[in-house]
């Protein structure tokens, strides 16, 4: 999907994956091995250029799915993959609340949370916002040895989120995908200005809402599900109608 300059999406190809009749979600159904082999088509279906070389990938948004992290940098190697901001500081609030119940509502709850975010997504250099991080897991350590009852909660709360964040920080790949050091080195691939990189697919997110609700739910009566081989845009017609190609009202699984 293309962002435009208005800041709208433009869809410019879809992947749909129909996923088997008994899956609880569409993304319980796939892995990296079927969207590696997924993506490689599309590579190889893009062909070459006229000086011969590969379709390539300077940059990509993803949220933290790590089979289509995984899938993704085995097809281009030398992709620099930004996560949705969106999906992170989520994963991070959920986190924040599940950690902070121990915190009685009020002031002291929200001292520790203001303390512990934003924790350094703003830092541009990696050791400094390692070294942040440890301050940060000191100070909490001194809170949490103190014999007071709510100190020692509160360094406890802080103790428990800051490991669950090493994860996002361990890794300095990974860092990147998610601090202003990334968005800045995807502008510098790309040659544009920082504030020209998307830190969200939440344009993506909803375009599939409307291609699934809008489109895709009225013709999916009777446990049918979409396909590639069902519906095709004849991108001649002015009314851009979609029509079936194929009798087979249904599948099981596959792409």
């Amino acid at each position: 999907m293309a962002i435009d300059e208005q800041n709208h999406g433009v869809p410019i190809s879809a992947f749909l994956f129909s996923a088997k009749p008994e899956a609880k979600a569409v993304h319980a159904d796939y892995n990296t091995a079927l969207l590696q082999k997924l993506l490689g088509e599309w590579k190889r279906g893009m062909g070459r250029n006229e000086a011969g070389e590969e379709f390539e990938i300077a940059v990509g948004n993803t949220d933290n799915d790590t089979r289509e992290r995984t899938a993704l940098q085995e097809i281009w190697a030398a992709i620099l993959l930004l996560l949705c901001m969106f999906h992170v500081w989520q994963a991070w609030r959920n986190r924040l609340i599940k950690h902070l119940r121990g915190i009685p509502k009020g002031e002291d709850r929200e001292e520790v949370r203001q303390r512990l975010v934003p924790p350094n997504g703003a830092i541009d250099i990696y050791e400094d916002a390692v070294e942040q991080y440890n301050t940060e897991v000191r100070y909490f350590k001194s809170l949490k040895a103190r014999r007071n009852a709510l100190d020692s909660s509160k360094g406890a709360a802080g103790l428990s989120f800051l490991s669950y964040l090493h994860s996002y920080l361990k890794v300095r790949d990974f860092w990147l995908a998610w601090s202003v050091a990334g968005a800045k080195e995807a502008a510098a691939r790309l040659g544009v200005p920082l504030s020209d990189i998307a830190r969200t697919n939440n344009h993506l997110e909803s375009f599939n809402g409307r291609i699934k609700g809008k489109f895709f739910a009225p013709h999916m009566r009777g446990g049918r599900l979409p396909r590639l081989d069902y519906w095709v845009l004849d991108s001649s017609s002015t009314s851009r109608r979609c029509f079936q190609t194929s009798s087979q009202s249904g599948q099981k699984d596959g792409l």
